[in-house]
């Protein structure tokens, strides 16, 4: 949450090229034999990243609107609460939604990379 707060834009690109441009390079690798083998873990891990960074932009969007520095019960309910409301929107909501997301999506997969080169 911490690095969301600094960092809003960045995260949002980072969300913009892991949500956009990981799957296109994955649908690329997918078309060998070889690629596939890597494409189909790629995929899943895509996932659960895309899970995580939605939990992580109800989260924020709750604490944004409490005012709140500190991450608990209320900002996730408020959060909810929030991106209900345009998500009952056809399509303004889905836009404002994956919007959203992608600020959520670019912190863990800015962590997740930065972990990755750590090792």
């Amino acid at each position: 949450m911490s690095q969301l707060r600094v960092d809003p834009i960045g995260s949002f690109f980072w969300g913009l090229l892991t949500a956009i441009g990981v799957p296109i390079a994955l649908a690329l690798l997918a078309v060998t034999i070889i690629g596939l083998v890597v494409a189909i873990p790629g995929f899943i891990l895509l996932a659960i990243v895309g899970l995580v960074g939605s939990a992580v932009s109800v989260v924020w969007v709750g604490s944004l609107a409490l005012g709140d520095e500190e991450v608990g019960g209320k900002a996730v309910v408020v959060g909810a609460l929030l991106l209900a409301v345009p998500a009952s929107i056809s399509v303004l909501g889905d836009l404002v939604t994956t919007l959203v997301g992608f600020f959520g999506t670019g912190v863990v997969a800015r962590r997740l990379y930065a972990a990755w080169q750590d090792d």
